[in-house]
């Protein structure tokens, strides 16, 4: 026997303006102002185009999450830039105190901490940013640059470095908490310039490059992640797709987004998502750089900006899962 709804279909509502796309995914509506049907779509990740960065600048430092990003430092010149991005635009805020690049960041847009670096001479330099200006705290024990930093401005780790004196790699980490910096269990194998995530008690490391030959990644790359529960490291489930060298990085030990970063002879594009188990590539950059391996934001939400030899201005937004409002087209 039919059905009233089998007769008279399903009813559609009639709306003069659009709803939020996010909230009505996969919603039918008739939008009476367009006179069109119009659908919610989700869809997966993608970059967009952000606010440009007050300065062209590379391997420089950065905090905080997508709407409340701190960038500091930077190439050329030992930058002593520090801005902060509210998901729209940058403002200029107090100027780190050593100027620097190859350094690394960890923390909020409001509680930040800048380590090492290079400016000239290889710095163990330690800054921590209150939300308004920067104050010199306790030095790393060695002086580092390219390192990978994660954590908070209380409870952070620091490793997989170029250490004094240059070239040496090892297997050095150090922990700091707040105040002091202690030295932590050695990591699996020699690294350095690769990418950080997560806290102190839960991190992860990946990328990077295990020595110093004329092309690194071809010759010495790294794909394999290793992680870190507060007390020791251990070789993680999965390899990345592409092997790189300083790259962006944002999300947890468990799930991760890790983008851009050198190769062979350029930089690259590329975007992988871990999902604790295994690295998916999915949406590529708009423009190849190298994000220095400061880890800000979320998996879902992530921020890219600065990494280009010339440097550059550019930001880009990660979102996913993307939302779009479609018209239906019946025929």
């Amino acid at each position: 026997m039919a059905t009233y709804k089998g007769i008279q279909g399903y009813s559609v509502q009639k709306l003069s303006d659009d709803p939020t796309a996010s909230e009505t995914a996969g919603q039918l509506w008739y939008n009476s102002t367009s006179g069109k049907f119009k659908i919610s779509t989700e869809g997966g990740g993608s970059w967009a185009t952000g606010g440009d960065y007050p300065a062209a600048l590379r391997d420089g430092g950065q905090a905080g999450t997508q709407t409340a990003c701190l960038g500091f430092a930077g190439n050329p010149g030992s930058s002593q830039i520090c801005a902060k991005y509210n998901g729209t635009a940058w403002t200029l805020s107090g100027s780190i105190g050593t100027g620097r690049y190859a350094l690394g960041g960890t923390g909020t847009q409001t509680a930040a901490l800048a380590t090492a670096g290079y400016s000239g001479t290889t710095l163990a330099v330690v800054e921590e940013f209150n939300g308004t200006s920067w104050t010199e705290v306790n030095n790393l024990t060695v002086a580092a640059y390219s390192s990978t930093t994660f954590g908070t401005q209380t409870a952070a780790v620091t490793t997989a470095a170029v250490w004094v004196p240059y070239p040496t790699f090892n297997t050095t980490a150090y922990e700091y908490d707040g105040t002091s910096w202690a030295a932590a269990s050695a990591i699996p194998s020699a690294r350095a310039a690769a990418t950080g995530f997560g806290t102190q008690t839960a991190g992860m490391v990946t990328a990077g490059y295990s020595a110093v030959p004329s092309n690194p990644i071809n010759t010495n790359g790294l794909d394999t992640i290793i992680d870190y529960d507060g007390t020791s490291w251990t070789v993680g489930t999965g390899t990345i797709n592409t092997k790189r060298q300083i790259a962006g990085a944002s999300g947890t030990a468990a799930l991760a987004l890790l983008f851009g970063g050198a190769v062979g002879g350029g930089y690259t594009a590329n975007t992988e998502s871990y999902n604790g188990t295994a690295w998916t590539e999915v949406a590529n950059l708009a423009t190849s750089r190298y994000p220095n391996g400061s880890p800000a934001g979320t998996q879902d939400a992530a921020l890219a900006f600065n990494g280009t030899d010339a440097g550059s201005v550019a930001t880009e937004e990660w979102n996913d899962p993307t939302y779009t409002i479609k018209s239906v087209t019946v025929s």
